[in-house]
């Protein structure tokens, strides 16, 4: 994403006292853009696959298959595979980011919970509950994982 403001952050460059020349503020001012868009950029986080992985499965810090049921996954999930995942190879999760599935049909505003292995608008009834993110479209979700709380 280029810089909305990079005329006038040039502009207000040249106005300081410098001996730099203006090809120097102009590769500064680009550097600073891509500065800013390595800090929007999704978070991504890379764990070998404990078990398949199929797209779109919410994962734990050591590889699993996210489990609300399952007591030794609260606190431990850490982001979402985009693509399916076999096991021993690396998955790249994200989390802090929107996500497309063409097959998902939710409502935008649906708040979702990790229910089970699942993506879901209910929360789970044991286990622990987990909102992971929000629906922005019936195929997009913003992925913004939120503390677990113990049933």
């Amino acid at each position: 994403m280029p810089l909305q403001h990079r005329t006038q952050l040039i502009q207000a460059l040249a106005r300081v006292e410098t001996h730099a020349p203006a090809t120097a503020m102009i590769a500064f001012v680009d550097l600073l853009g891509e500065e800013i868009d390595a800090v929007e950029v999704a978070t991504e986080i890379e764990v070998v696959a404990a078990a398949h992985l199929p797209a779109f499965t919410m994962v734990t810090a050591t590889g699993e298959r996210a489990d609300s049921g399952n007591p030794a996954h609260y606190g431990k999930v850490v982001g979402i595979t985009q693509v399916e995942v076999l096991s021993g190879f690396i998955a790249t999760l994200v989390t802090d980011t929107e996500v497309t599935n063409p097959s998902w049909s939710w409502s935008p505003g649906d708040v979702l919970f990790l229910n089970g292995t699942s993506i879901s608008t209910t929360p789970p009834a044991s286990g622990f509950i987990q909102i992971i993110g929000v629906a922005r479209t019936a195929t997009t979700i913003i992925v913004q994982l939120q503390p677990p709380i113990l049933l």
